[in-house]
């Protein structure tokens, strides 16, 4: 594209094709007051022609930025990148940009974060709040991904049904004795990801044998091995996050636990390196473009749009059959929500995950 093309005037380009400035502007905006035939002329042209809309005058005459600000609690989690992405790309094809923040899962990091996107005039905002965030006192534009338990949320995975597949899954391959390094107290994805393995289980006369609750990372499934690994006590343990699960494959294999020979592993998420760790990690993956596609369809104001997005079980080699199998009531692990045990009551804290 040329400079001169850059510097093009709506006026300028009006002039050029012989019609208004305002049909100009109704084309590039889709409305619908145009006949096909010049909606597809001035289109053509502002191909040709390279024109370039000016956001800063949109801004002065709407009052719209054509900005999105995106608040993701921790950068380095390899699960934001991939969901920063899909906003970005999601938001780019509506000719909207996007400005991110790290919260770095500090509620004043994130709290200075909302004050400077909305001084910024963004037009909405997306956020993944951080651990102990009040999500009733959120603004009410802002959109939120998170628990769909959450009755503020906007939209998020359905954490309570992947709970229930990865039970199922350990269900069938045996395991009768499960335990579960269960996350945050305080994070309501992290409830709805064990109450729906516990359901699963429950539902099949069992338990967990042992839960203990952690912060997420790899440090911290480390941590954990030794106390979750006694001999004939567990065969199988289900970590409600892949960083947790990565760290408890890691630890088993520095203590010479073989996974899953001696213990099966289960993780959450699907994060990129869940297929790259040996042994690949089974978990249950997140349709994270549907996520960002249905968040930026919400921001931009568009209704009727799914809150809680289906997930997927990924069985790999992390995962296989109990030492002494039983055969208790096991659900197909791609049953449909309605054929697995029903949620319980009372899983509607306000408190929002991660």
């Amino acid at each position: 594209m040329s400079a001169s093309a850059k510097r093009l005037t709506i006026s300028e380009l009006a002039r050029s094709l012989g019609v208004s400035a305002s049909t100009v502007s109704n084309a590039i905006n889709g409305r619908r007051n145009l006949s096909a035939e010049t909606r597809q002329r001035v289109l053509g042209a502002i191909s040709d022609l390279g024109y370039t809309p000016s956001h800063l005058a949109k801004a002065l005459r709407t009052g719209k930025t054509s900005t999105l600000g995106l608040i993701l609690p921790n950068i380095t989690n390899p699960l934001f990148p991939l969901m920063a992405q899909e906003i970005e790309r999601a938001a780019s094809v509506r000719g909207q940009a996007v400005m991110l923040m790290d919260s770095q899962d500090d509620l004043n990091k994130q709290a200075q974060a909302l004050e400077s996107l909305s001084s910024r005039s963004v037009d909405a905002i997306i956020l993944v709040a951080c651990r102990g965030t009040e999500t009733s006192t959120l603004p009410a534009d802002v959109i939120l991904i998170d628990a769909p338990s959450d009755p503020r949320s906007n939209v998020s995975s359905d954490h309570f049904l992947g709970g229930q597949l990865a039970a199922s899954h350990l269900l069938e391959l045996g395991h009768t004795r499960v335990s579960v390094l269960a996350g945050p107290e305080n994070s309501a994805v992290a409830r709805e990801r064990h109450a729906g393995a516990q359901s699963v289980l429950r539902a099949a006369g069992l338990d967990f044998v042992r839960t203990f609750q952690s912060s997420y990372g790899l440090e911290h499934g480390e941590h954990y091995t030794r106390t979750l690994h006694r001999p004939g006590e567990c065969s199988a343990v289900y970590a409600v996050s892949d960083s947790l699960a990565v760290g408890l494959i890691r630890g088993f294999t520095q203590m010479g636990v073989r996974v899953p020979e001696d213990v099966s592993v289960m993780g959450f998420d699907d994060v990129i390196w869940a297929d790259l760790i040996t042994p690949a990690l089974s978990t249950v993956r997140q349709n994270t473009p549907a996520i960002a596609q249905a968040a930026v369809r919400m921001a931009l104001g568009e209704a009727g749009l799914e809150r809680a997005v289906a997930v997927e079980l990924v069985p790999r080699r992390s995962t296989g059959p109990a030492r002494e199998p039983r055969q208790p009531s096991a659900l197909p692990s791609s049953a449909p929500s309605s054929a697995l045990p029903a949620r319980g009551p009372g899983r509607t804290g306000k408190r929002t995950s991660r």
